[in-house]
């Protein structure tokens, strides 16, 4: 056996236990720390505080920024003076037309229409005018607040490296889930000296200690810029005022939309009137929002840089830049990390640290995508309203300040996390990940949903490393709705092994051959696919007789929509015929592998070998009867397509009885789809384990049917039914590729090599 395939076979044992048993849920009572031992931040207190002591100056303002703020606080006062006075001269003027200009209409029509309109629209330009005054800001999201005797290292090392930068020392340090960190007031008065330092703790568990540390220091460095920072704040406030002025709605909104729906011409004359009148008035609080970025962007983003001087003088330019990275890197990690605890969620768990989640996702983030996340960031320039500079420009700045930084820790500690600057940080992301979890759930939270992280994370790592299999097993991506064949005695034991192994050898071999070939027929039978159902919905439209061409197709044009659709039918046929070979080979080597998993003989041979041949048994099972709904799938998908087509023609075709005819009958057979696979997937066992229990397979991916001719509803559950029931199937020939792959190494197969589709494309570009 060659080493790649033994240590394929290793990782195997390692982790397909994590897909074998379901993780256990979280114990609420937190583990007790090891007697006698200190937390990191205890132990190593007067080295933290020694390496932040050194001063740095962050008084020094450039000039650039000094101007800026001049400019700024000279207009900040003036935009509200002059949104008042607008409205006020507003009013005046209504009242001006109204009482000095009802001469005209003794003048004729013209004047009687020049002096009614301004009088049956300026009342509603006024209301909005002055309804920003009236509009409550949405309260921001609950921070968690670390106490001083909770935290008592963290507030020092704060402390002591604001003294170090000469600036205030945050009254409060609060915490939250987002891969940030930030400078506020304590209050909404803009003139308190009470601040605020508010943690994302996902930077606690990713950052290093002097990553972390300058991120701080560029925090504290806003917290120097006492006047600028107070102005940034009144503009950031006037701006969120003039911005919910234009998208809030409230308890009028509704009230005007209620009293002026339904039909009649004079509700219809009310809405144009309210229309206009609502667009004056926006209108005018948009220019005015516009003005207050147009000032406020040139100060914000000279604080930036400031902040950022003071961040390399403490860390460093070198650490200055890997950590700007990371962060960004982190966001991505965020939106992986939300993916996650969805998939979590549908089956009724919730990871019960959701930040470390967060931290751990960065793991995911591969280095290639980081590179191109880097070329994207680095090909960034600044544009005229933007509040932060581009990566280039920062980069910029901070090698004209280029130093090694007055941060000085011991070697042992330049690799160590930040999270080593608080006592219990896993107690705060619990806390913080409940009441996330209470704040978006609401009433369908309870704390049976918690798991804990460790599990959830190995169960997805045993996912993806079953995805990876499936990848290098079949050696491409399996096309979703087109599964490939597994033989309905592919869990019965084979008669003859040595003919059931000469088989599987065989067809491993001509499945490699026809490897490369069907990977470009399966580019292009999705292409094939596509035109086949714009075809298709062609063909329905001029059987209806809407004059409209869809398809810009040479062939298209030269051909009838009924021949064009045959002949998509039989190109689309002919390109699934010539993929057969390949999936015929690839079936036939799935099902030998999997008979032979069964035979008495081969068990002992196979690591776990009672318990893989279990599985085969009870996943085959599964396997079969996903697969025979794909048919039923590919109908609902086609005819979503046709639907989704004719009702972009629905508005302009009303009249056309034979076309609202077939659209309802369109809708009727799409319905009755949908049902019939409501009906199907009921009766079916979920394959997986899942947190409430047994399941159906129905209650999983539809537990719902659409209403009756709503097409939103249509589109909705199918899309759920499409995505889930896709994810099954994956998952489920994923994990007897794991299983195939044992056997096939147990029996002295070599493991394929991982599939790279970019290598592969790069070669087939080289062939030809």
């Amino acid at each position: 056996m060659s080493k790649s395939s033994s240590a394929s076979q290793s990782a195997n044992q390692n982790w397909f236990s994590a897909l074998q048993s379901g993780p256990k849920r979280r114990n609420r009572t937190r583990p007790e720390p090891e007697p006698g031992k200190q937390p990191a931040c205890v132990r190593h207190r007067e080295v933290l505080l020694k390496s932040v002591a050194t001063s740095v100056s962050a008084s020094g303002m450039t000039p650039m920024y000094r101007l800026s703020l001049a400019l700024v606080a000279a207009m900040v006062l003036l935009i509200p003076v002059g949104y008042i006075a607008t409205a006020a001269l507003s009013l005046w003027l209504y009242y001006r037309h109204a009482v000095g200009n009802f001469v005209l209409c003794s003048t004729g029509l013209i004047g009687c229409v020049l002096y009614f309109i301004p009088l049956f629209f300026g009342p509603f330009v006024i209301f909005f005018l002055f309804k920003p005054f009236f509009i409550r800001g949405s309260a921001d999201s609950k921070l968690t607040e670390l106490k001083r005797s909770d935290e008592p290292e963290l507030y020092a090392f704060v402390e002591r490296l604001c003294e170090s930068i000469g600036a205030p020392s945050p009254e409060r340090i609060c915490i939250n889930m987002q891969a940030n960190a930030a400078a506020a007031f304590l209050s909404a008065n803009p003139f308190s000296r009470r601040l605020q330092l508010v943690i994302g703790i996902p930077l606690a568990y990713r950052l290093t200690l002097r990553q972390f540390t300058g991120v701080l220091a560029h925090e504290f460095g806003h917290f120097s810029q006492r006047f600028g920072m107070r102005i940034s704040f009144l503009i950031r406030s006037i701006n969120s005022w003039l911005a919910r002025s234009l998208v809030a709605r409230d308890t009028t909104d509704e009230w005007l939309e209620n009293r002026l729906s339904g039909k009649g011409p004079h509700l219809w004359a009310m809405r144009w009137i309210l229309y206009i009148g609502v667009s004056v008035a926006r209108s005018v609080i948009w220019l005015f929002l516009c003005l207050t970025n147009a000032i406020s962007f040139l100060l914000i983003r000279q604080m930036e840089f400031d902040a950022d001087r003071v961040e390399v003088a403490i860390s460093g330019d070198a650490a200055f830049m890997t950590t700007h990275r990371r962060i960004v890197a982190l966001g991505y990690a965020e939106q992986l990390a939300q993916d996650d605890l969805t998939d979590f969620y549908k089956e009724g768990r919730l990871v019960d640290d959701f930040p470390r989640l967060i931290a751990l996702s960065l793991d995911d983030v591969s280095p290639k995508l980081r590179k191109l996340i880097d070329e994207h960031e680095s090909k960034q320039i600044t544009r005229w309203f933007d509040t932060h500079p581009s990566q280039q420009e920062r980069f910029e700045n901070a090698k004209k300040h280029a130093s090694r930084g007055v941060f000085q820790i011991p070697e042992s500690l330049e690799k160590a996390a930040a999270s080593m600057l608080f006592r219990d940080i896993r107690k705060h992301a619990e806390h913080c990940t409940l009441e996330y979890y209470k704040a978006v759930l609401g009433s369908r939270f309870n704390d049976g949903l918690l798991y804990p992280i460790e599990d959830l994370v190995e169960r997805k790592k045993a996912e993806m490393a079953a995805a990876r299999t499936l990848h290098r097993y079949f050696q491409v991506h399996m096309p979703v709705f087109y599964p490939f064949p597994l033989a309905r005695d592919a869990a019965e034991s084979c008669e003859q092994p040595n003919d059931t192994l000469q088989e599987l050898k065989s067809s491993r071999k001509e499945m490699l051959e026809y490897c490369d070939g069907y990977r470009k027929l399966l580019e292009r039978h999705s292409s094939a696919e596509t035109s086949q159902m714009d075809a298709s919905s062609l063909e329905m439209l001029h059987q209806a007789q809407v004059r409209v061409d869809i398809i810009n197709t040479a062939l298209a044009k030269k051909t009838t929509a009924a021949q064009y659709a045959r002949l998509a039918e039989a190109g689309l046929g002919h390109l699934a015929l010539s993929m057969l070979d390949y999936e015929a080979a690839a079936g036939q080597r799935l099902s030998a592998a999997l008979r032979l998993a069964t035979h008495p003989k081969v068990i002992p041979k196979v690591p776990e070998g009672e318990s893989v041949r279990d599985d085969v048994v009870r996943l085959v099972r599964h396997t079969l009867e996903i697969t025979d709904i794909m048919g039923d799938l590919r109908g609902i998908r086609l005819m979503s397509r046709r639907a989704i087509i004719s009702l972009h023609h629905l508005d302009e075709n009303l009249q056309n009885r034979r076309f609202v005819e077939l659209f309802i009958n369109q809708l009727n057979a799409l319905y009755e789809m949908l049902k019939s696979l409501h009906w199907k997937i009921g009766g079916m066992e979920y394959p997986f384990d899942h947190a409430e229990g047994d399941k159906s397979l129905g209650e999983f991916a539809m537990p719902d049917l659409p209403e009756e001719y709503n097409l939103a509803s249509m589109f909705y559950v199918s899309n759920i039914a499409f995505e889930r029931l896709a994810t099954t199937q994956m998952r489920l020939f994923g994990r007897l590729a794991v299983l195939a792959e044992k056997v096939e190494v147990a029996l002295g197969f070599s493991a394929l090599p991982e599939y790279d589709p970019d290598a592969k494309e790069k070669s087939s570009r080289r062939d030809e």
